[in-house]
């Protein structure tokens, strides 16, 4: 419903400014048809009445800081549990942004704690018994866009986003719109807003680009309008990034005199992925089996007539290394299946590049449907491979066991039970070398700075490992290991205490 939303929206705007054109050049060909002018529905306030009477409403005309205090939640965008009950969810208190209109500058702090469904984890380093962390953001004018949106969408932010760009004023459902295109990095953004007869914000609409989803929808509702130090300001506010809540908020205070700083820190780091420098690209562990070096380890194998890579995907960029190494590999073979071990977006982005190549998607039986739909979602704002190459999405749902076995080659796919990481956990197993490629589970668990031996995540799986009966030696963790790319029975084994 709010994509519709949005497109009548944008399709509305799109009217006002070529009806505009027409109504100063007659009418136009087309075809050799005739296209009449049609006059757009009339709208008596300029941007300029809208925004002062906005400002006005929320006795905000004159404030150009202000900082607002909150409780609430936010989630792990593409980190679930389960992709149906939307992203998994971590508690926040403390929560308190500081907002410099003028300077376009803004820090946000708050404590946040993993594990508010505990049953239901997700990732995002979600574990048992987590810790209080404390969270600190800043934004300024050179921030990417998802982080800008942090500022604009709030109702003043809003506003003076809307006067930069000159947006449309319409008619919508229940008030009037702003409707306006934003170009921030080289791409034009497209942002809705709808007031009540109030002049208070209620709705933000706009889509972002995402590797899985494409053009995504990312929503800002504002509620309950309370009066807080002489500024009308909403008492909740959610935002939602596609179709599940990943923000909300019940507002605490505002301070319009603030004199806290909303200077960003300086310095922030970042994590690389991609090949590892010092290693080659690839390292052979069987007849036709390559693991794939990287932050995030992939592993190919040549079958037949076709090749099957095995996660991996830690990106846009590391899909096309992968799918590079594969061809390098095996030059005259196409890549048949890739396995997205669960749904997590950091194991299932690149997966619209695979599509391109004819893969067909290898996922639990609980994301067909999902992955159906959010891939076939065009992706215009930085379209890739998969609109231009004009193949379906091709998926093949695994329950609990696959095998994919052409005489030549083996590998089968293993559900585990049980899971509070992400309840649609494959394993794949290969055989012919005795191996585990698997992700989230053994590493980086293992790892002492997450607990090391005797961690529940590593008592599970060796219980499960258990269960199904493999024959295993070995593993190929996705998420690069000390010594990568393997790492042996043994060492699980130790963790659990079971050597």
């Amino acid at each position: 419903m709010s994509g519709d939303i949005l497109d009548r929206a944008l399709a509305a705007k799109a009217v006002i400014t070529i009806v505009a054109a027409l109504l100063l050049s007659g009418c136009q060909q087309e075809g050799g048809a005739q296209i009449a002018p049609i006059a757009p529905t009339p709208v008596a306030e300029s941007l300029e009445q809208v925004t002062t009477k906005a400002l006005d409403a929320m006795g905000m005309a004159g404030v150009g800081r202000i900082e607002y205090t909150a409780d609430g939640w936010e989630a792990c965008l593409g980190q679930p549990w389960n992709i149906d009950d939307g992203w998994a969810r971590w508690a926040i208190t403390d929560y308190s942004r500081v907002i410099d209109y003028d300077t376009f500058n803004s820090v946000q702090t708050a404590q946040r704690q993993a594990g508010m469904d505990p049953d239901k984890l997700g990732g995002c380093g979600a574990q048992p018994g987590a810790a209080v962390q404390t969270q600190r953001s800043s934004v300024n004018v050179s921030s990417p866009w998802l982080q800008q949106l942090q500022v604009h969408l709030t109702p003043p932010g809003f506003l003076k986003l809307a006067g930069s760009v000159n947006a449309a004023v319409m008619r919508g459902d229940g008030g009037l719109q702003l409707a306006m295109d934003v170009d921030s990095g080289g791409i034009t953004y497209h942002l809705v807003g709808s007031y009540g007869d109030d002049y208070l914000l209620d709705h933000v609409l706009t889509r972002v680009d995402d590797s899985v989803f494409g053009d995504m929808a990312f929503e800002a509702e504002f509620n309950d309008y309370r009066n807080f130090n002489g500024v009308v300001f909403p008492g909740h506010i959610v935002q939602k990034q596609g179709g599940f809540a990943t923000l909300d908020l019940v507002v605490n205070s505002v301070d319009p005199a603030t004199t806290t700083s909303a200077e960003p820190p300086e310095g922030s780091g970042r994590f690389g992925g991609g090949q590892q420098p010092d290693l080659p690209p690839y390292e052979r562990l069987g007849e036709g089996i390559y693991a794939l070096h990287g932050a995030y380890q992939s592993v190919v194998m040549g079958f037949a007539d076709f090749t099957v890579v095995l996660d991996g995907l830690q990106n846009d960029a590391r899909a096309d290394e992968i799918i590079a190494l594969a061809k390098e590999l095996f030059p005259a073979k196409p890549i048949g299946y890739v396995l997205t071990t669960h749904n997590h977006f950091d194991h299932a982005s690149g997966l619209r590049q695979f599509v391109a190549e004819g893969a067909t998607i290898l996922t639990h039986d609980t994301n067909v449907d999902f992955f159906a739909e959010a891939l076939a979602n065009p992706r215009t704002l930085n379209p890739d491979a998969i609109d231009t190459s004009g193949l379906p999405v091709d998926i093949l749902g695994v329950g609990d066991f696959l095998a994919i076995d052409d005489g030549t080659q083996r590998v089968e796919f293993h559900k585990l039970s049980g899971s509070t990481h992400a309840d649609d956990a494959l394993i794949a197993f290969i055989p012919a070398i005795q191996t585990i490629v698997e992700a989230d589970l053994l590493q980086p668990w293992i790892n002492p700075v997450f607990g090391g031996g005797d961690h529940p995540f590593l008592v599970w799986l060796a219980g499960e490992l258990d269960r199904l009966g493999i024959d295993y030696a070995q593993f190929v963790p996705v998420h690069r290991p000390a010594s990568p790319p393997l790492m042996i029975k043994a060492e699980l084994m130790d963790a659990v205490g079971r050597n």
